[in-house]
């Protein structure tokens, strides 16, 4: 059975110039390590997992538990919207 998760919407931001590249839903009060592409409210890339102004590539698509995620590389992303401990 599914836990039942409160999701709140965050922005994904390119570390490097600031370009958003995704509006997500997340869940869980952690860090962000991986996106379901499910979640993606809304597609600012190419979706290529580069981003679509310096080119950089923030992500890398892998397999977990029978489905596709992207795992994001470490500091390559900025996010805005996670709450501060």
């Amino acid at each position: 059975m599914a836990k039942a998760t409160n999701y709140r919407s965050i922005t994904i931001l390119c570390s490097s110039c600031l370009q958003k590249l995704y509006l997500y839903r997340k869940g869980g009060s952690g860090s962000l390590v991986k996106c379901i592409p499910d979640r993606i409210l809304k597609d600012y890339t190419k979706g290529d997992l580069c981003c679509p102004q310096c080119g950089q590539s923030f992500a890398r698509e892998v397999s977990m538990g029978g489905r596709v995620v992207y795992k994001i590389v470490g500091g390559k992303v900025i996010t805005k919207g996670m709450r501060r401990k």
